[in-house]
């Protein structure tokens, strides 16, 4: 992220991550049908969330300061921003329009990256047969080499763990529309400015698709599986014309950070953990997941 970006983030990487913290907390809150009287007492996560909102706000307004005023224009995702521009006007973005792009893809970048990963090495913590099939792939194709976007086709074991983990785990587990005129789908009406909730989480664990749904099974995943699966019965990043833009990007930083990580060392759960999803904006944990790494 603090690469792709084009301003030095390192040192509010952990705050940022505690600040993320706060808003996921209050976002079953904001769901409740008692959100508006929760908000008017001033309910503490509600205010806390404000606040971190607020604070995110101005980190990203310090981003955007730092690289203006760097004389380095480049290929970054900032120096892009600011040369877009409306295809029908000739107008570039105004400082309230950058400022919601940098920080809707600096906060999915961070969340659900980080989600995506943790959920990974918890899978694979718990099936060490498959870890050490992994690396001995990863071994073959890499060597002591850096992994390249040329070889990660031939990563097919790696592929399928990041298409199960996902299928398991999905950090968007929940995905919000809102009806823009009236509709029926099936025997249901749906009237205008509803708004409607589809589940990855359910969709992923159905029988109807998946055999032995909640279990662990990357080799599900050959090229005949993936033909016959429906279009909606796996969806990860959602779908339509508002699927997420940054799945493309999400797979290659999935598969080069595992590829790195994977080959040289090997994930070990601490003993005693009840690990369960948390399900707030992203599929979180419901308290860090605590493991050990020893060099592979």
């Amino acid at each position: 992220m603090i690469a792709r970006v084009g301003a030095d983030v390192e040192s509010e990487t952990h705050r940022v991550g505690e600040l993320m913290t706060k808003i996921t907390e209050a976002f079953p809150l904001l769901l409740s049908p008692l959100a508006g009287f929760l908000e008017k007492i001033g309910a503490a996560k509600l205010k806390e969330a404000a606040a971190a909102r607020a604070e995110l706000h101005r980190i990203v307004q310090r981003m955007i300061a730092e690289r203006r005023s760097s004389r380095n224009q480049g290929s970054d995702l900032l120096s892009l921003l600011f040369a877009a521009q409306d295809q029908e006007t000739g107008n570039g973005m105004s400082e309230q329009q950058l400022e919601d792009e940098v920080t809707t893809i600096f906060m999915a970048g961070h969340e659900t990256t980080a989600n995506a990963l943790a959920w990974t090495f918890y899978l694979l913590a718990q099936h060490p047969g498959f870890d050490r099939e992994l690396r001995v792939q990863l071994c073959h194709v890499l060597g002591e080499r850096q992994p390249e976007l040329a070889q990660l086709p031939k990563l097919t074991l790696l592929d399928q763990l990041i298409h199960e983990s996902l299928r398991l785990y999905p950090p968007a587990w929940s995905i919000g529309r809102r009806a823009i005129e009236d509709v029926q789908i099936g025997s249901a009406e749906i009237s205008k400015g509803s708004l409607l909730v589809v589940s990855p989480w359910t969709m992923h664990r159905s029988e109807r698709f998946y055999a032995h749904p909640t279990e662990m099974r990357p080799e599900r995943w050959t090229e005949a599986f993936r033909r016959q699966l429906p279009k909606y019965a796996y969806f990860p990043f959602g779908g339509g014309p508002r699927q997420c833009i940054g799945e493309g990007f999400a797979w290659m930083e999935l598969k080069l950070l595992l590829a790195v990580l994977l080959r040289d060392w090997r994930v070990e759960l601490i003993p005693g953990q009840n690990i369960r999803p948390k399900p707030a904006i992203t599929l979180r944990s419901n308290h860090p997941i605590r493991v050990v790494v020893h060099r592979a």
